[in-house]
């Protein structure tokens, strides 16, 4: 088995991250989790990570955000020649889009409607799509643990972080999800490419 560390922004990319190796059986196990709070505390460690990986393997995962794309953003961020080691990519336009690039058990478990013709990365802003299909067709109790509280400064739900992660551990299936989401295969195919070096 293969220890690899994880880089994330927040708990449900971390959610989605675990969910992604356990797609490998007994290839990956999480090694060190390096929780970011926002991309901030990985744009500015990530040579520091690059550097790291050259003694162990590190997945980093980042939402693209208002960046161009993403092989610009990770030029950006990280420059010169990368480590085979560092596994960087980024989830288009925010990892929330790869949650619901699961267009089977998303709409099931969340009971609402909603369509991604040209997929899920073509969606402009994953968490305000996400908002709008909840308070659009979901129950009012799911709306209620995932839409931000109104007249509050809140930008999410008191229950979002659980009620989606529990989601990805339980229900969200990547072999679905990749289907749609071109950035979530990428880096799908970036992990069963990968062998240590």
């Amino acid at each position: 088995m293969i220890s690899i560390n994880l880089v994330y922004e927040d708990e449900l990319q971390k959610a989605v991250m675990l969910r992604i190796l356990a797609m490998f059986g007994e290839k990956f196990y999480p090694g060190t989790f390096f929780p970011g709070n926002g991309f901030g505390y990985i744009k500015k460690r990530i040579h520091n990570f690059h550097e790291a990986s050259k003694i162990m393997p590190y997945f980093i995962l980042t939402d693209l955000d208002t960046a161009p794309c993403a092989p610009l953003k990770i030029q950006t961020w990280l420059t010169g020649d990368k480590n085979p080691n560092l596994i960087f990519r980024i989830a288009v336009p925010e990892v929330e889009s790869w949650v619901y690039a699961d267009i089977v058990n998303f709409p099931k478990q969340f009971r609402c409607q909603y369509t991604i013709p040209n997929g899920a990365d073509a969606t402009e802003d994953g968490k305000k799509f996400l908002f709008t299909m909840i308070k659009k067709t979901a129950p009012k109790i799911i709306q209620e643990e995932i839409l931000p509280e109104i007249g509050t400064s809140a930008k999410i739900g008191k229950g979002y972080n659980l009620v989606l992660c529990n989601f990805v551990a339980r229900y969200w299936d990547p072999h679905i999800a990749r289907l749609h989401s071109k950035s979530l295969h990428r880096a799908i195919v970036a992990l069963e490419r990968y062998n240590p070096v």
